[in-house]
């Protein structure tokens, strides 16, 4: 694995959400982590994107409610 890590700060700056707002995600299970000793760390590949993916709202057709 060659891909940078990402801090707790860093991955909010990437989502563009608060700390409280990644804590409660992380809480909920909805998103990756890896924990290494005590230091939470983020792959934008493997945790990141895939929420983001996951999260995408689909545009309504017209004949949709």
């Amino acid at each position: 694995m060659d891909e940078k890590l990402l801090t707790i700060k860093e991955a909010v700056k990437f989502l563009c959400i608060s700390i409280p707002t990644l804590n409660r995600i992380k809480e909920r299970k909805e998103i990756g982590f890896y924990q290494i000793g005590r230091r939470i760390v983020f792959s934008k590949e493997n945790h990141l994107i895939p929420y983001l993916q996951k999260s995408e709202q689909k545009p309504q057709t017209e004949g949709q409610a």
